[in-house]
């Protein structure tokens, strides 16, 4: 059971748990230096780009670890992907160079339901 529960774990709850953590420790510079991002679009692309791989990261961990399936699993996905968005938001207020965005955030949460659909279209 143990052996179970702890291939289950690095399989599925680590990858995106470390994922998660680069997102904070990402968030946590005073400036990112990505390229093209002086233009505000560009820099909403990477947020989708990035909350794409998290969406993916757990639907697949609802899916294949809490057994979650159907419009629920998705709708929980996007929810948590959407949360931990406002929250990766909110850090960044009080990161000195950083800034809250709601743009952002519907660029985190369009990007989550991306890596929710794709997991979807890959797995079926």
């Amino acid at each position: 059971m143990l052996i179970s529960w702890s291939s289950k774990f690095i399989r599925l709850y680590l990858p995106l748990l470390l994922y998660m953590g680069a997102i904070f420790a990402i968030s946590s510079f005073h400036k990112v230096a990505l390229p093209f991002v002086d233009r505000p679009s560009v820099d909403k692309i990477y947020h989708a780009i990035e909350y794409a791989v998290l969406g993916y990261l757990i639907i697949r961990a609802l899916e294949q670890g809490f057994r979650m399936y159907g419009w629920a699993m998705i709708a929980v996905g996007i929810i948590l992907c959407a949360l931990y968005g406002v929250s990766d938001e909110i850090h960044q207020f009080f990161v000195p160079g950083r800034y809250f965005s709601y743009w952002d955030m519907v660029a985190d949460t369009a990007g989550a339901a991306l890596g929710c659909w794709i997991y979807l279209r890959i797995r079926l």
